[in-house]
């Protein structure tokens, strides 16, 4: 085993279903931009926020975040504080999950 599978597989068992996982593509390893998923195969559901805060202070390619959340999460880290404000309010508008949480 090479020296990066190990460091990859020791960010891995930080995730608190590594056990039981079955996910064959994982957003902690550090090998996954290498990596191809078949549509029929299952994804991590681990929340994002969880995969966040164990892939913090790692070099992970995309910090714990999937191939198709990585673009996603550039394009937002590239806008500036008011066109977030603005996207923001917009989904304040249409989201039942996000009306009740003003202070976000």
């Amino acid at each position: 085993m090479s020296l990066v599978e190990k460091e990859s597989l020791a960010i891995m068992k930080l995730c608190p279903r590594f056990s039981y996982c079955s996910v064959p593509i994982c957003p902690l390893d550090l090998q996954q931009d290498e990596r191809d998923r078949i549509k029929s195969e299952p994804r991590c559901t681990l929340a994002k926020s969880y995969r966040l805060k164990i892939g913090q202070n790692t070099r992970l390619s995309f910090e714990a975040l999937t191939k198709r959340e990585w673009p996603a999460s550039q394009r937002w880290e590239a806008l500036g504080e008011d066109e977030r404000a603005d996207k923001i309010a917009i989904l304040r508008k249409i989201s039942p999950f996000l009306r009740g949480n003003q202070n976000k």
